[in-house]
């Protein structure tokens, strides 16, 4: 009573028949020892179906059905691409308070939580048990970690889960960072320069997130990160975002520019037939954005 009942897995035992699971060890200290391993999307989905909720009683969520866009996007990896999913996966973080390893394999695991993950082992039983699709192709990269100090257990668990989620998160436009539209933008925009009072610029287009500040700090002293301000100034850098919401305004489409920042560019990222990147339209896009820029700040 008000204990957790622990799940403690014997890799011997015939139901699992899952002998072979491998475990690259890495030493952390004599109460944290950290592994690095595989495991079949079968054998995961075969601890849910035992063990449901109870594996996940250190996780932050529960499952949040295969409605959800990020879990119905895992459910169509495992059905059109099975063999891909280890790849697209980010993996399990996963904790004992015991692990055996025999020859570079895990034997048993004693008290075993998945910490982050939930909606990773859950979608994997749903989409064996309601939509019938096959896992035997179909593997995750786990972080085991073994808590053998049960005096720290608790604290070790909730900085695991923590921090496996409260990554910063990825944004839409985000993913089309290489888009080759966008790369011929940047290399466009960096030929074009402003002189004002006899000072020479350059624009900056940000193409990947942060990339005005990382490329000034690797400038390697602060006397050339100044230097390299002045070529490149802040009030001349744009961004994804503020191309395509000029974009959109250009292109006669106010009522695209005025949505939400990610849903913009969605609707300008995706049009078949845009405007060809010349020196002269990117020069024009550019000091429409100026324009722009005043305009809404007025």
């Amino acid at each position: 009573k008000g204990k957790r009942v622990p799940i403690n897995i014997d890799l011997n035992d015939p139901k699992y028949s899952y002998a072979q699971l491998p475990a690259l060890y890495n030493v952390v200290n004599n109460d944290v020892t950290s592994y690095l391993s595989i495991f079949p999307g079968a054998f995961i989905a075969d601890l849910y179906d035992q063990y449901h909720t109870r594996l996940l009683e250190n996780n932050v969520r529960v499952f949040l059905s295969l409605r959800r866009k990020h879990n119905a996007g895992m459910a169509k990896s495992i059905e059109n691409e099975p063999e891909l999913f280890f790849s697209y996966n980010n993996g399990l973080s996963v904790t004992a308070s015991e692990i055996e390893i025999k020859d570079g394999k895990i034997i048993s695991l004693t008290d075993l939580q998945i910490v982050n993950g939930g909606q990773t082992t859950a979608t994997l039983s749903y989409a064996r048990k309601k939509r019938k699709l096959d896992l035997a192709k179909v593997f995750v990269q786990v972080k085991l970690t073994r808590i053998s100090n049960h005096e720290i257990y608790s604290e070790y668990v909730g900085d695991i889960s923590k921090y496996s989620n409260s990554q910063t998160s990825i944004r839409k436009s985000d993913f089309f960072t290489n888009d080759s539209y966008l790369i011929e933008l940047e290399k466009k925009s960096q030929e074009l320069s402003s002189n004002v009072n006899g000072i020479i610029s350059y624009y900056f287009f940000e193409r990947m997130s942060g990339q005005y500040n990382e490329t000034k700090n690797k400038q390697g002293t602060k006397t050339r990160e100044k230097q390299w301000e002045k070529k490149y100034p802040k009030i001349d850098s744009f961004n994804k975002i503020d191309f395509a919401r000029w974009s959109n305004v250009m292109l006669l489409q106010p009522y695209l520019a005025a949505a939400g920042a990610e849903k913009q560019f969605e609707s300008y990222i995706k049009i078949d037939t845009k405007p060809n990147l010349t020196s002269d339209y990117v020069k024009t896009l550019i000091g429409f954005g100026s324009l722009f820029n005043r305009a809404r700040k007025v």
